[in-house]
């Protein structure tokens, strides 16, 4: 029997029309030719005779390759090290025999997990100096007392020793012997494949003994090529054009490396695999030729031919016209909520560069009742929407009697064409920021809603039609492109995954899924900051519901799974021991796409601060120069700190005279810079191309930046607006200290003292859920004293209230004049530093909240000659962008209002720019 509800289909066809700016973009190359660092030389170690023959290799869970549990291999026996006496000296003698330069830690206590078999080392006392493990004094090799519980771990430097060189002691049949090698890369052979960035096809070759060498193909398998890919942050291998490599080989005969590859396809790297047979000297792959790989990269990365540095400079007026649609879900015959959001369409519309077009809007409904009532028209703009039995959609003839596949087909299909365009979009070198715009209004929106009402009742096929489309998984809060927490959609709702069993094989389904490579890292604890305080999603909306919800647990992938979301995982919904401390996150390896070398620091006192010098083509040729500082700001910063690697930008200088530079550096060579703050590189955003404009010069009054590898976030509770809402009269013999604050309306300038102001009243709770505290911008000495409140003020604008029409207009305002920041309340079990009285040092620690009471001063918006109707109220935090933070999304709350007059009810309150 079917449930008793019903879902309505609107269908009106937008109208946008996008008007450009001009912009540049640049098709950017990994410069070759800079000078590399002097390079240690290694010397081939002289082992005496009588010292034990022995191999090392690093294991165990949630590592990188260049860490883990040390095992040695002895008598045909893996076994592992003892946390005895174990020191820095002895950690600095592993890594130099695995081929790393040196030693950054060394961990206790099995941290990567207990080991088996004996334990060869016990005990151990090394004086850094010895070439291996095995001369260093010891209770002698299988002497032990110890567990495993006490299986020693080191943690390497990730650069290689220069020239190290691969040598195996023992035997050559040795079982699950990783490769240590000085390097990896792929080198690209045909011509067309040298100009593209990134390179995703070519010889696999390793550097040994200083050398570059080919690894012969005989014994290589699909599973090696799948690890090479990943690990050069390419998703998947694919099939190329074995004749022509065949042709190369034979032109010029390879030097093959000594030895052949064995991966499993899950390793995260080559130095994970399995060292293959050793190839006999005198027949070294006389049948077959060098390896090679093509990789797939994700659509962030598609390789892109380098003609020069190509320019477009377009002033022009795109008009775009298409059709979409508006679902919702009648549950018991309670249409108010799916009317009330057919009503705001129209303001909808506005908000995100639309127009309506009334003439072809239609309404279907598909009702799943046996008995269908008779139900009102829907009216917008005050026209009739008119009711139909289908409708035509992109081909596909939508009728009240069709069956959720062909939805499904539908959606999928719309999905598709819509991001066709955008790609044509960006062929016209579109700023990044109308791009995104593009895609949230026109494609994020419909997909959200098509997924939130059709999801639940779609099959495995569907699901994973829809995630090409729309991905059930994204990462938040990493400084760098690839890096996160790892968030999952589920049943239209986001939520966290629990970092119980959370391991590199998981993490990199992760990776690939959302079009990088492999895991380089599988992070716990929250490492990237917490969840949003319950994000969840409703259409294209989000809201807040609580601590919000952690939707796996326990997850278990093979590693070859399309999403996460098919691995195995804990499906209890209690999930008791977790919490948004136990966030799971990943660190990807994504391509080199060459950014980090056509941006520097330039004259600070560390490498996390300093002058912008940019790396510019002017009259052809490559030169170094500095960006105007003139309206440089926090986005553009914030992507001079990603591009780098360096994080998130903590501040930015639109002087620098304090930084010299490079004196040939000093003239400027980017002006007018306008970043989104999403941007991978500086020159991704809107700038002046060719065209210089900066009045006051370069040198001392260029950008500068300084870096944090952590920054705070802030999140408004919803939930707190929403029930402390009211409506207040208060005369105005009591709002002095207001009226002098301008706190109140500009009408309340000519309004009796006996008189009254009619004020919307609400509390705000400001949580900072980010990795450093929150602290205003401004220094101590230029903080303001009102002498009302009785403390100083920090930061003249830190939120701005907004009551909307719902076309977008500003009918209201709150004029709170300026912010003290300080901890109300915190999470047990952590300590309070900020406060506003006596002069104390202000800002939001982290994992506490500043809450702003109703009934405080100017915590209002004054609504006195508001008229009766329905509005939206915003509130946005850091709304110029003044303090850097990890996540701006999260930064705005909306609730829908209405006013008879006399009472106010606010409701709907989410978090997120949607209306």
């Amino acid at each position: 029997m079917l449930a008793p509800w019903s879902v309505k289909l609107h269908l009106p066809v937008l109208a946008c029309i996008w008007s450009l700016c001009q912009a540049q973009y640049e098709h950017l190359v990994y410069l070759q030719g800079y000078p590399e660092p002097e390079q240690d030389h290694y010397t081939l170690p002289q082992i005496p005779a009588d010292v034990p023959k022995i191999q090392l290799r690093l294991a165990g869970e949630k590592r990188k390759h260049n860490e883990g549990r040390v095992e040695v291999y002895y008598e045909g026996q893996w076994g592992t090290v003892c946390d005895d006496d174990f020191n820095h000296h002895a950690a600095q003698v592993v890594c130099r025999e695995l081929g790393y330069s040196k030693a950054i830690s060394w961990a206790p206590s099995a941290k990567y997990g207990k080991g088996e078999g004996r334990i060869w080392f016990d005990n151990v006392h090394c004086t850094g100096k010895e070439s291996t493990l095995a001369q260093c004094e010891s209770n002698g090799i299988g002497v032990s007392d110890c567990k495993h519980s006490e299986d020693v771990g080191v943690v390497c430097s990730d650069k290689r020793i220069p020239g190290f060189r691969f040598l195996n002691p023992v035997n050559n049949n040795i079982d699950h012997l990783t490769i240590q090698v000085e390097d990896v890369r792929i080198k690209p052979i045909l011509s067309s494949y040298r100009k593209r960035i990134p390179v995703t096809e070519g010889h696999v070759e390793v550097k040994d003994g200083g050398k570059w060498k080919q690894i012969c193909n005989q014994e290589w398998s699909a599973m090696n090529s799948r690890v090479i890919c990943g690990m050069f942050g390419f998703p998947a291998e694919k099939n190329y054009n074995i004749r022509i490599y065949k042709m190369f080989a034979r032109r010029k005969p390879p030097s093959y490396w000594d030895y052949s590859v064995n991966c499993t396809g899950n390793e995260a790297h080559l130095s994970s695999c399995n060292l293959g047979h050793s190839l006999t000297p005198n027949n070294t792959c006389e049948k077959g030729y060098p390896v090679v790989v093509s990789c797939v990269p994700g659509r962030a990365f598609a390789p892109t031919p380098l003609h020069g540095y190509r320019k477009a400079f377009r002033q022009e007026l795109l008009k775009f016209v298409d059709d979409t649609t508006v679902i919702g879900l009648i549950q018991d015959g309670d249409e108010s909520a799916y009317r009330q959001e057919i009503e705001q369409l129209a303001a909808w519309c506005s908000l995100n560069n639309l127009e309506l077009n009334m003439l072809k809007t239609v309404e279907m409904i598909v009702d799943f009742r046996r008995n269908t009532p008779a139900l009102p028209s829907l009216t917008i703009m005050n026209s009739t929407v008119p009711t139909v039995e289908s409708f035509r959609f992109l081909g596909t003839t939508i009728s009240q009697d069709l069956k959720w596949d062909t939805h499904i087909d539908s959606i999928v299909k719309k999905a598709q064409q819509r991001l066709y365009f955008l790609r044509q979009l960006r062929k016209f070198n579109l700023p990044q920021e109308l791009l995104t715009q593009f895609y949230s209004a026109i494609i994020e929106s419909v997909l959200c809603t098509s997924i939130t009402v059709w999801f639940g009742s779609a099959t495995k096929s569907d699901m994973r039609r829809l995630q090409r489309t729309q991905p059930l998984v994204r990462l938040k809060g990493g400084a760098v492109v690839g890096e996160g927490r790892v968030e999952v959609l589920k049943n239209g709702e986001w939520g966290t995954i629990c970092d119980d069993r959370w391991n590199l094989v998981s993490a990199t389904v992760v990776c690939r899924e959302l079009g990088f490579g492999t895991a380089k890292e599988a992070l716990s604890g929250g490492q990237l900051g917490q969840a949003s305080r319950g994000e969840k999603q409703r259409g294209n909306k989000v809201c807040v519901t609580g601590m919000g919800p952690v939707h796996m647990n326990e997850v278990q992938c093979t590693g070859f799974e399309k999403s996460v979301t098919e691995c195995v995982f804990n499906m209890d919904k209690d999930k008791e021991g977790c919490s948004h401390e136990e966030d799971a996150g990943v660190r990807c390896n994504v391509p080199a796409m060459g950014f980090q070398q056509r941006l520097r620091l330039s004259g600070g006192r560390n490498p996390f601060e300093g002058r912008v010098e940019v790396l510019m083509e002017r009259n052809g040729s490559l030169v170094w120069g500095t960006v105007c500082g003139e309206g440089w700001s926090t986005m553009e910063a914030m992507v001079v700190c990603r591009q780098l690697g360096l994080g998130y930008a903590s501040h930015a200088f639109q002087e620098t005279w304090y930084w010299p530079g490079v004196v040939s550096a000093d003239g400027v060579v980017m002006s007018g810079v306008r970043c989104a703050g999403t941007e991978m590189s500086l020159s991704h955003c809107l700038h002046h191309g060719e065209h210089v404009n900066c009045p006051r010069g370069g040198a001392r009054y260029a950008a500068g930046v300084s870096c944090s590898e952590t920054a705070p976030d802030l999140v408004l509770n919803p939930q707190v607006v929403e029930q402390t809402t009211y409506i207040e009269d208060r005369p105005m013999f009591m709002l002095q200290c207001a009226y002098e604050e301008n706190c109140l309306a500009t009408t309340s300038s000519s309004t009796p003292a006996n008189s009254y102001r009619r004020l919307l009243r609400f509390s705000s709770q400001i949580h900072n859920n980010g990795q450093s505290d929150f602290k205003p911008k401004a220094s101590r000495d230029t903080w303001v004293w009102h002498d009302c409140h009785r403390h100083y003020h920090s930061m003249e604008i830190f939120t701005y209230y907004d009551l909307l029409s719902l076309n977008g207009s500003k009918v209201a305002e709150g004029h709170k004049a300026s912010f003290c920041l300080e901890d109300s309340e915190c999470d047990e079990g952590i300590e309070k530093k900020y406060e506003c009285a006596n002069f104390g040092e202000q800002g939001i620690t982290v994992s506490c909240w500043d809450t702003y009471r109703h009934d405080i001063d100017c915590q209002w918006v004054d609504i006195t000659d508001v008229k009766p109707g329905d509005y939206m109220f915003q509130i946005v935090i850091n709304p110029n962008y003044e303090v850097a933070e990890s996540d701006y999304t999260n930064n705005i709350v909306k609730c829908r209002t209405r006013y008879d007059g006399h009472r106010i009810w606010m409701y709907n309150c989410h978090i997120g720019g949607s209306v």
